[in-house]
């Protein structure tokens, strides 16, 4: 195998740094080193934005790859352009060094006023003048042993680099880390890319064998972000993102146009297009926040979807129902948490209010979901709190969950439609007072197949009268389950005409879902299957 590599010091320090762990899968592979001068290596004086800017230390072996002169290229990911053509690809990138930047010889704090300090990135030089104003930056160019000789010439009186270079080439100076929350890392520094050409198949899967999957997943959401911003090289920007299980905890900050601005928050591995567009949005000093309206799913916390699970672990603010499961609040322990459920009769706030709450947060830059049982547009008034948002101008995303009416039947061995039963469903409220002039029991009972009854407990001696009173046999097979999807869910089979009475006998309590027709037999041969 052919590795090309720039030819000074630290790039061959990192192409040996890939040798190492590729012999360790690939003892038997016999490598040679390919030196290959870039053109950021041969002019040492001018700003990299000057003559080149974005992909200046790649494009000669980028080169090499497409003639076959080499293999493959390690670079560093930060010196590669966000758009990669489509000829090459990326199929590993080695576990990421220190992120940091680090000032030598001494902390920034402990510079004389009017010093001087190189630096060649202009995100280094806007911070730092944010931090003291005092201070001078000039253009620090050439690599890490040249830059330290200028350093130690006098040609400046500090010097800012990355951690990482000065780690891999195993230089021992006098240096002060730089806190990463107020140096935000260039994006993808410390993290070493392997390229390929994208038809040789062989190559790119040996390759794969050394990606380092945490590594992959931070620089990736660095690199979308700086994509979405319309960033390169030049532009002072920071991002830094850090694995954390199934999330990635990001730190950014802006300075376009002189005014600093910043994103601190948690967003998944999975990148979410929506939620990078908002952090882009904040970065770019819109006060306009985003509403997601979630849906959490009947019962069990593990009934949400991925999707909902993500944004809800990434919500600055979780306003919320009354769930189910209310320990799904665990998710987003750093979240804002606002209760506007309801039970019954007894309201935390009217829905006004919550339309009124929910326009007044989007409009005050936070990434908010608004968690609701089961589905939030089926009884849920989702599509009433999406229409408030709209006409406000607020950002509002709709993740669908999973619907109680449908689920928790499932669940409980009742399908709600079957081939020897029901061709369809209907399903209703039992609300009737809270959804327009009510329902008209007898007409529904002239529905064929299976009816479904959310939130009917309470009227359910008015549902099954005005039911038989309609026509529907008094002895239509009822089901009656309780708690659905949780340890306490509960079913109860009774006829129609039994309905009330038994909810009365049993003592059965809301949440609660009335099933009607002849699939509720079908759970004589299933049984729970949950």
């Amino acid at each position: 195998m052919k590795i090309g590599t720039r030819d000074s010091e630290l790039a061959i320090r990192q192409t040996e740094i890939f040798i190492d762990v590729f012999s360790a899968v690939y003892p038997d592979e016999k490598i040679e080193i390919i030196p290959i001068r870039s053109s950021g290596d041969i002019d040492l004086t001018s700003p990299l934005d000057k003559f080149g800017g974005f992909g200046v230390f790649v494009k000669e072996l980028d080169a090499a790859l497409r003639e076959g002169r080499i293999d493959v290229a390690v670079n560093s990911m930060k010196d590669i352009p966000i758009d990669i053509p489509h000829d090459l690809c990326i199929p590993a990138v080695l576990k990421r060094a220190d992120v940091r930047d680090v000032c030598i010889p001494c902390a920034i704090e402990d510079l004389e006023e009017g010093a001087i300090v190189g630096t060649s990135s202009i995100r280094r030089a806007t911070i730092l003048k944010r931090i003291r104003s005092d201070l001078k930056t000039e253009i620090l160019r050439g690599n890490i042993k040249t830059r330290l000789s200028k350093l130690d010439s006098g040609q400046y009186d500090a010097i800012i680099l990355a951690k990482a270079g000065i780690d891999r080439l195993g230089i021992k100076r006098r240096m002060v880390v730089l806190d990463p929350t107020v140096f935000v890392p260039s994006p993808a520094q410390g993290a070493i890319a392997i390229v390929c050409r994208t038809s040789d198949k062989q190559t790119i899967k040996m390759v794969s064998a050394v990606n380092d999957r945490e590594t992959r997943f931070e620089v990736d959401a660095e690199r979308y972000l700086m994509k979405l911003m319309g960033a390169g090289c030049s532009s002072p920007i920071g991002i830094n993102a850090r694995h954390r299980g199934e999330m990635l905890s990001l730190n950014a900050v802006s300075f376009n146009s002189g005014v600093k601005t910043s994103f601190s928050g948690l967003i998944p591995v999975r990148v979410d297009f929506h939620l990078m567009n908002d952090v882009v949005r904040i970065l770019n000093g819109d006060k306009l926040g985003h509403i997601y309206i979630v849906g959490a799913g009947p019962g069990d916390r593990d009934l949400i979807t991925v999707k909902g699970l993500d944004l809800l672990r990434s919500a600055q603010v979780v306003v919320y129902d009354a769930l189910a499961d209310q320990s799904l609040l665990d998710e987003c322990p750093n979240a804002e948490k606002i209760n506007v459920g309801k039970r019954s009769n007894r309201h935390v706030k009217t829905q006004s209010e919550t339309n009124q709450l929910l326009v007044d947060l989007g409009k005050s830059g936070n990434i908010v979901v608004r968690l609701k049982g089961g589905d939030p547009f089926l009884f849920g008034r989702g599509a009433e709190e999406a229409s408030v948002l709209k006409k406000a101008g607020v950002p509002v995303t709709v993740v669908p969950g999973v619907s109680s009416s449908i689920a928790i039947p499932e669940i409980t061995g009742i399908p709600v439609t079957h081939r020897d039963h029901a061709s369809c469903v209907t399903i209703l409220t039992g609300h009737s007072k809270e959804y327009g002039d009510g329902i008209d029991w007898k007409s529904v009972a002239k529905f064929s197949g299976t009816l479904v009854i959310l939130m009917g407990m309470t009227n359910a001696g008015d549902i099954s009268t005005g039911l038989i009173n309609g026509g529907k046999s008094p002895d239509t097979e009822v089901a009656v389950i309780t708690d659905g999807a949780r340890n306490e869910q509960h079913t109860e089979i009774t006829v129609l005409s039994n309905l009330k009475r038994m909810i009365v006998e049993k003592k059965l309590e809301a949440p609660g879902i009335i099933v009607i027709g002849s699939v509720v037999s079908v759970r004589d041969e299933l049984g729970d299957i949950f």
